[in-house]
């Protein structure tokens, strides 16, 4: 994989998971599974994608 499509890739996931953590954190998004799997769709989309 390129330099910069990993470094962008790890941008990407970074910030779902940190977006994700907040929004949990702040009560924006329930804690629930069906947002776990969301969150985890989101990032196997992101391995997935060129």
């Amino acid at each position: 994989m390129p330099p910069e499509i990993k470094l962008r890739k790890t941008f990407i996931i970074r910030s779902i998971l940190y977006g994700a953590a907040l929004m949990f954190d702040n009560g924006e998004l329930e804690y629930t599974e069906e947002n776990m799997k969301m969150v985890a769709y989101s990032i196997e989309r992101e391995f997935d994608l060129p």
